[in-house]
């Protein structure tokens, strides 16, 4: 069947409740097009569902009706030439098909993040307390994503931290490129040809994921591999996206002939060993017309001849081959097209260490944000200072999070001191013992007796701020323990000097389930409303996370909701678009958010109260009066403040009433936040660990 644009239309009447789709489509040509498909119900303009293909789609998953409904489409585009509709399934599923289906996706999810035993505690106490209703919507929800939620198919391809910490793209320049492809009408395929140095595997890695992360979907990848055998690394990198294929040779010149053998596009872009693409690199290339104005792309038989004169023998001539076809005039446009990895050539010696004595790290750096970024700062602190490092047997670290230099060596077995990063309930995994310093934090006056007993058996717990050593102290804790602030980057977070004009803006964040309940979003939206009924020159930027529930704000065109994981410096700008941060948080373990708020000239609106009174109070910003009351949730003990309504109302007001005075507390807080950059913390850390003799001679 021709199809590129078509909709495909059943008239099907469907109740409210869950549904088992099935459907499987198959192409005859253009393997390297990626094709698209959408679901819609009648009447919307938001897909239900979305697929992507190259060859062939065979989907099987739960979906939920949320309306009785007339019928449905499937709209198909990029599927030029006879295509077949082999299988279109909808059938309503039972409660417990539904529910069985629920269970064994959220435990395959939960393994997959090492958090399965927390979870399931969680849920066994809904259950003895008789919050069923409760229990089933949490077990329910995200079923429709579970697809997109699969750790193995997109995490690799889009936390590369390397990547984020060196252009990180905003969510806005990432949705133009998106439109941008699906724009175009007839797209033309790119081949990506990747001449891997065996040398280098974490290389050949990287670049394989800048190529899974392009914006432009009409690709294939062809990585020329110089020996028989393929490491597994590059293997898990490859299997789950049928436009990427490994070739096996013997030699360059082999593996490079054999690789160019499977490319069906006319086009090809060599990508040298130690080099990655920019997120819009292909979308850039495909819309230039010919290869006269792309030196970057050339014709495959052309490439053919070429490759005979790789250097069977030498790394290096496989790198200098591939430098030779993509000029340095190519790659330096005022957008790059192309970054090399590790600054250029891969690093020849590895610095040399000023200390003798290795340190295990213990610490998970599975994302780029939370304790996952608290790990990686300090993991990056360490190892700047020549601190050699070994990875914990059981942390999880993923590889492509860290540049290959800063990279634990993995710990065989564990005889040396160590260094646990993590919360109180996290840390008995990694074995505590009094050749272990715990760096951690809590956002609560008491922490749980049986965790404060298993730090008690380290030789020194570390907090961020004094009143988290009050509290451990007051929980039980006796072993020494240290105060180390957390820090911020001063490069990226650091104020503007051009004057606030417009709308007088507001500022929140947080998360709105499970621990983030404790950041009362919604309690900020609410005062807001009460604070300017119908004041039309003020505005409240509310940022949650992508796995928020639903937030309603009925229509009200003064509150922006952004629902988001920002790279830093996009949160950086969104933090200095602010006059005032409302903070109405019942508890902080420090504030590292809050701190970088400040660092961006913003003044906060908050109690005085747990971690942040490190770095907060009248003088940097709007204090409001507190009451100390007992945490009523299952994720917390012990007491934290709940802020005076009334007083941030009185605040809100207050900034709008004198914007030069906030701005004046704005500046005060930036420089109060210049005492607490991550090198402070770096300095601090170093300087404790050798007090407690966890370092050798330096």
């Amino acid at each position: 069947m021709p199809a590129d644009g078509v909709e495909l239309r059943k008239e099907s009447r469907l109740r409210v409740g869950w549904y088992r789709l099935r459907i499987a489509l198959a192409t005859a040509g253009r393997p390297a097009i990626r094709k698209r498909a959408e679901l819609f119900l009648d009447g919307d303009e938001t897909p239900l569902e979305s697929f992507e293909w190259n060859v062939a789609l065979n989907e099987d998953l739960l979906v939920r009706i949320p309306r009785p409904v007339q019928s449905l489409a499937l709209r198909c585009s990029h599927c030029a030439g006879p295509f077949e509709l082999e299988r279109f399934e909808l059938r309503p599923a039972s409660r417990v098909r539904t529910m069985a289906r629920a269970i064994r996706l959220k435990i395959q999810l939960l393994k997959s993040y090492r958090c399965f035993w927390p979870v399931v505690s969680r849920g066994g106490k809904l259950l003895l307390r008789g919050r069923f209703g409760e229990f089933g919507r949490k077990l329910l929800r995200g079923i429709p994503d579970s697809r997109t939620m699969r750790v193995e198919v997109k995490r690799a391809a889009e936390v590369s931290a390397m990547w984020w910490r060196r252009r990180a793209p905003t969510v806005v320049e990432t949705a133009e490129w998106k439109t941008e492809a699906n724009a175009i009408t007839d797209p033309r395929p790119v081949a990506v040809l990747i001449p891997a140095d065996p040398t280098r595997v974490d290389h050949a890695r990287h670049a394989v994921l800048s190529v899974l992360r392009q914006a432009f979907p009409h690709w294939e990848l062809a990585l020329a591999w110089p020996t028989p055998t393929v490491p597994d690394l590059l293997q898990d990198a490859a299997r789950w996206d049928g436009r990427v294929r490994i070739v096996p040779g013997d030699g360059w010149a082999d593996a490079v002939g054999r690789a160019l053998a499977t490319i069906e596009s006319d086009r090809v872009l060599v990508l040298p060993p130690d080099w990655e693409l920019a997120e819009p690199a292909l979308l850039r290339l495909s819309q230039l017309d010919g290869e006269a104005r792309s030196p970057l792309l050339l014709r495959r038989d052309r490439l053919g001849d070429e490759s005979q004169r790789l250097d069977a023998h030498s790394a290096v001539g496989v790198v200098r081959w591939a430098e030779s076809l993509v000029p340095d005039s190519a790659v330096k446009p005022a957008e790059p097209l192309a970054f090399p990895l590790d600054g250029g050539r891969a690093l020849e010696v590895r610095r040399k260490m000023n200390t003798t004595q290795p340190l295990v790290l213990a610490a998970d750096v599975r994302g780029i944000g939370g304790w996952d970024h608290v790990a990686f700062e300090v993991l990056k602190g360490l190892n700047s200072a020549g601190i050699p490092l070994r990875q914990h047997t059981v942390a999880k670290i993923f590889p492509d999070l860290l540049p290959p230099h800063l990279r634990p060596e993995p710990l065989a077995r564990r005889s040396e001191p160590q260094l646990v990063v993590a919360p109180p309930f996290l840390v008995k995994r990694f074995g505590i013992d009094a050749n272990t310093a715990v760096y951690t934090m809590w956002e609560t006056d008491r922490i749980d007796p049986t965790h404060a007993a298993i730090l008690n058996r380290a030789r020194v717990v570390i907090v961020p701020s004094r009143w988290g050593a009050e509290c451990f102290r007051d929980s039980g804790v006796t072993v020494p323990i240290e105060v180390v602030p957390l820090g911020y980057d001063p490069l990226v977070f650091h104020p503007t000097r051009e004057p606030k004009s417009g709308p007088v803006v507001f500022g929140t964040a947080g998360a709105l389930s499970a621990g983030g309940l404790r950041k009362n979003v919604r309690r900020v939206v609410e005062l807001f409303r009460r604070a300017f009924p119908t004041e039309p020159d003020v505005r409240l930027r509310v940022k949650i996370t992508p796995n928020c529930p639903p937030f309603e704000i009925d229509a009200d065109p003064r509150i922006e909701v952004l629902r988001a994981n920002l790279p830093y410096a996009d949160l950086a700008a969104w933090n200095r678009s602010l006059d005032a941060y409302v903070n109405a948080s019942f508890a902080e373990g420090f504030g590292l958010h809050l701190l970088e708020a400040m660092a961006c000239g913003v003044p906060l609106v908050s109690a005085h109260s747990s971690g942040l009174t490190e770095f907060f109070d009248n003088s940097t910003g709007f204090v409001v009066p507190h009451t100390l009351v007992a945490t009523r949730n299952e994720y917390y003990h012990g007491r934290w403040a709940d802020p005076d309504d009334e007083a941030i109302i009185a605040a809100l007001r207050r900034v709008r009433a004198d914007r030069d005075e906030a701005a004046a507390l704005g500046e005060a807080a930036a420089a109060r936040a210049k005492r607490f950059t991550w090198r402070d913390t770096g300095r601090q850390l170093l300087a404790a660990l050798h007090r407690h003799g966890f370092l050798g001679s330096s």
